[in-house]
């Protein structure tokens, strides 16, 4: 239950690629994952107000980390590799799961604002283009009222023009920078994530209507695909 009739959640989901291909970063992966929770615990404005969801996808899609305020979370998952890349099985997953905890929180007395969906894939997908696209515009349609707002990262072999159609037309596409490796990429990602929460979170706090945050120095921002 909420706290109080006024508590108000922020839900970010950390949707990320274990394909087999990823399985050189899945140590950093697990690592990071402990100390993007452990930095929100860290900062008493977040720890109450960020709810947070780990979704894993390859040949199949888990549920890792049922969306939970990050205060009350008692362990976070090791996530392992293996698999191939398939997206329309995870982007259909994300349109029930969304709108059930948004129903949810709703219904326990939250406030309840825009969740973000933080995407990251190192490979292009092997399902068919029009099957996951349609999954996809239905998680950005059909999901919640407004759509969420997905950043997608792209490293290793992701291909620029599907991580721009992943990202959600008010939110953002990334890739690796030039001479970046894959690994300074994935602390790009948990840069990214760290980033927006302390800068959605005050905003909220500070009721402004913007949020300003930087991008990470290892990822580079791709212009959005308009619809």
């Amino acid at each position: 239950m909420a706290d109080s009739p006024d508590s108000t959640a922020v839900p970010v989901y950390l949707v990320v690629d274990i394909s087999a291909s990823m399985a050189p970063l899945m140590g950093l992966m697990n690592d990071l994952l402990i100390d993007a929770w452990q930095n929100i615990l860290a900062d008493p404005l977040l720890a109450d107000v960020v709810h947070l969801g780990v979704v894993s996808f390859s040949s199949a899609v888990s549920v890792d980390l049922p969306l939970t305020a990050a205060d009350r979370i008692s362990a976070f998952p090791r996530l392992l590799a293996g698999g191939a890349t398939h997206y329309a099985a995870v982007f259909q997953h994300l349109v029930a799961l969304l709108h059930q905890d948004v129903v949810a929180l709703k219904a326990n007395s939250y406030r309840v604002f825009r969740p973000a969906v933080f995407f990251l894939s190192d490979g292009r997908p092997l399902d068919e283009s029009f099957t996951w696209s349609a999954a996809l515009e239905k998680l950005k349609t059909r999901s919640i009222a407004g759509g969420p707002r997905i950043f997608s990262v792209g490293i290793g072999d992701a291909d620029p023009g599907v991580v721009q159609e992943v990202a959600s037309v008010s939110g953002a596409a990334l890739m690796v920078r030039t001479g970046a490796s894959s690994s300074e990429a994935i602390g790009g990602y948990f840069q990214l994530v760290d980033e927006y929460v302390k800068s959605l979170t005050r905003s909220v706090a500070g009721n402004a209507r913007q949020v300003v945050f930087r991008w990470p120095e290892n990822l580079v921002e791709l212009p959005i695909i308009g619809k």
